[in-house]
């Protein structure tokens, strides 16, 4: 069964604002043309917390939730590997589960897919609620990708509304926080058009992010000085 929109969300121990989150998400889907032409779908990457009970509370209230759960932590090439391959949606909207975002964004990007006949629409934040240093690795990843590749994305980390049908069955390599840009790169070269629209960046409800952690924005520059090695032979290694 395909439905027209996915909303897929990564959760690991998110107890404290998770059912916020995902109400929100169900409720974003009343707007729908179609109430039944969509779905939230939670991905459970290991949690050892409430988030699993919290999860199949709700998804017995309300059918339109799905649930994945890992049976161990795989990090966030894991989660969003499986929210696009598992995804029943013709579009899938990536949000975190952390309520930093309004999931009646997804809505909006559909529209404007829709509308400008794009296969991505990405969201950049307005104003980021990030600390000093975590601004400065968002620029220079950022830039970096102009740099590396002569693409402009304004904020890799943001939401977005991928078409899946274009963007799930490619192949990448990436190990790290990376894989979000190596997906966007690689459908840009492969013919997708991308639209950016700016979004509101909310605080989050719980839980702090661990991305400019020196560690996993270590890994992420080891995966872009690999994807740039293999932009040389594009056909052999993303045919």
């Amino acid at each position: 069964m395909t439905l027209r929109l996915t909303i897929a969300m990564p959760a690991y121990n998110e107890e404290g604002g998770l059912e916020r989150a995902v109400r929100e998400a169900l409720a974003a889907l009343d707007d729908l043309s179609d109430p039944n032409g969509g779905e939230v779908l939670v991905v459970d990457d290991g949690s050892t917390d409430r988030t699993p009970e919290i999860l199949a509370r709700l998804g017995a209230e309300d059918p339109r939730l799905r649930t994945l759960r890992h049976p161990e932590n795989l990090g966030i090439t894991g989660f969003n590997r499986s929210m696009i391959a598992h995804a029943l949606g013709e579009w899938v909207f990536f949000i975190g589960a952390d309520g930093e975002w309004d999931p009646r964004e997804a809505l909006r990007f559909l529209d404007i897919a829709e509308r400008r006949r794009c296969d991505g629409v990405l969201g950049y934040r307005v104003e980021k609620h990030y600390t000093p240093w975590r601004k400065m690795v968002s620029r220079a990843f950022n830039f970096s990708l102009l740099l590396g590749f002569g693409v402009r994305l304004r904020d890799v980390g943001s939401i977005r509304l991928l078409r899946r049908a274009h963007f799930a069955p490619l192949r990448l390599y990436s190990r790290s926080a990376f894989l979000n840009a190596e997906r966007l790169l690689v459908g840009a070269r492969r013919g997708a058009r991308l639209e950016e629209v700016p979004v509101e960046h909310r605080h989050r409800l719980t839980g702090r992010g661990r991305g400019s952690r020196p560690a996993a924005v270590l890994a992420a520059v080891c995966d872009l000085i690999l994807t740039r090695l293999r932009w040389f032979r594009f056909e052999r290694y993303y045919a």
